[in-house]
């Protein structure tokens, strides 16, 4: 069963949260020497989500009592292995029915085409978030991260080919396979495929980098003025 068959479907990102998820900064190389700033920057944001709704922070062991140090008394910190801190990646996409329940759609995680390694426990996070969140894991077998689509909340999604369709991720799967196994996993009924941008050499084009849905059918879209740009006819 997928969650599709269960009445599941990918909400928007401004339906109403019952909680929030981050990732503690692990991987020490990505920070270029500032990695001691940059978790001083997530404990600040931690904060600052915890005035509204419950945040809740992974962190590796060894870092978990630092984080709960910076991010004090109203930030939840849990000890996960992990290998990085971008969790809208790794971590799962939470799925509801019409009667408010709640599951987790978990796809792989390869670490963008294997671009950061290790990544085998980044690999496991989405199903560890669901187990914490008390939600059922629903596991794909497409490679995906969770930059990688949107949703409006209505059964459209948003997602790119540059991403999905690259050989680093799903080498053979057809866009026909990967439509299916999207439509299936978040309970969409319609699929907006984008080109993508290929010039993306960190996520290979993620959606969530120059789109994103205000409303039902609204969308903001970034634009390059220069037409000299490499990602001016991208962006067009």
């Amino acid at each position: 069963m997928k969650p599709i068959d269960l009445g599941f479907s990918m909400p928007a990102e401004w339906a109403p949260h019952s909680g929030c998820w981050m990732g503690w900064p692990a991987r020490e190389s990505i920070w270029h020497g500032y990695i001691e700033a940059a978790r001083d920057d997530y404990a600040r944001v931690a904060q600052a989500i915890a005035r509204f709704e419950p945040l809740t922070m992974l962190a590796n062991p060894e870092h978990a009592k630092d984080a709960a140090a910076r991010c004090g008394a109203t930030v939840r910190v849990v000890a996960v292995p992990m290998d990085d801190s971008w969790l809208r990646d790794s971590g799962p996409t939470f799925v509801l029915d019409a009667a408010g329940n709640r599951a987790a759609s978990a796809f792989i995680f390869n670490a963008w085409g294997a671009k950061c390694r290790p990544f085998d426990k980044d690999a496991g996070i989405g199903v560890r978030v669901a187990e914490l969140s008390g939600s059922p894991a629903y596991k794909s077998d497409l490679v995906v991260e969770g930059g990688g689509f949107l949703s409006d909340g209505e059964g459209t999604l948003i997602t790119a080919e540059s991403c999905v369709l690259n050989p680093n991720r799903n080498p053979g799967m057809t866009k026909a396979q990967a439509d299916a196994e999207l439509r299936a996993m978040l309970g969409v009924r319609k699929i907006i495929w984008l080109p993508g941008d290929w010039t993306d050499g960190a996520t290979d084009g993620h959606v969530d980098g120059y789109v994103a849905f205000f409303k039902p059918g609204g969308v903001l879209v970034e634009e390059v003025a220069d037409p000299a740009d490499p990602r001016f006819a991208i962006m067009a």
